[in-house]
């Protein structure tokens, strides 16, 4: 794969997957103690980091590609307020506080299942395509497959980037995900692909610049 970075991977680093666990744990941990804002040396020599883009595919969104978005709110008379306001939006698997990403579903029963629409509770579905090609991560796994794998750093991150959101969840428990999303924003990436915890076979998208995709179509439920 050749998506710029080369100096994050590691081909020698191989043991299993016990181990690649305690390597995200200690990352984790570090972040949820430091923050976002890292040393160099942290980041030059944490294991996580230098290993964990190996066999992750680099994929392209684009405007025939139709993803589903469900909110509560009222969305406006064009749709226009459907990405969630940064001055209101809370913290976030991977979005840190009063910075709006936009997540997206693959579709409508995936979405509904996503923001736990409960039984004749009233929203607004939009559907979104980008407004031009979008280059992402594809985290999503078969994780039965990944489990049979060494190093499956891509299982481990799909598995907490789909951890649903619960209330009683503490603000930095979300940091090590945010750190992630941020690194691979940093690095030039428009988004990541990770699998539904919540609807099988599903996946979600989560764009980092909600003005790279538009609502097409949204109705009132």
């Amino acid at each position: 794969m050749n998506n710029g970075y080369q100096d994050l991977s590691c081909s020698a680093y191989t043991t299993n997957n016990n181990h690649t666990r305690e390597k995200y744990t200690e990352f984790a941990e570090h972040i949820k103690v430091h923050g976002l804002k890292v040393d160099s040396y942290f980041m030059d020599n944490n294991i996580f980091i230098k290993n964990f883009l190996n066999g992750i595919d680099e994929i392209i969104i684009n405007e025939q590609e139709k993803l589903i978005r469900i909110v509560r709110w009222d969305v406006g008379m064009k749709g226009e307020n459907f990405a969630p306001d940064p001055a209101r939006t809370k913290a976030g698997r991977l979005n840190p506080e009063k910075v709006a990403y936009l997540y997206l579903g693959n579709n409508e029963i995936t979405a509904m299942k996503e923001t736990r629409i409960k039984k004749r509770e009233s929203f607004y579905i939009g559907t979104f395509r980008s407004r031009t090609n979008l280059k992402i991560l594809d985290f999503s796994s078969d994780r039965e497959a990944e489990r049979s794998k060494v190093n499956s750093y891509k299982l481990i991150i799909d598995e907490e980037f789909s951890k649903p959101l619960k209330d009683s969840d503490e603000k930095k428990e979300y940091l090590p995900t945010q750190f992630i999303a941020k690194l691979i924003k940093d690095k030039g990436y428009d988004g990541v692909k990770y699998s539904s915890a919540l609807c099988e076979s599903g996946y979600n998208i989560c764009i980092f610049e909600a003005n790279n995709m538009e609502c097409v179509h949204f109705e009132y439920r």
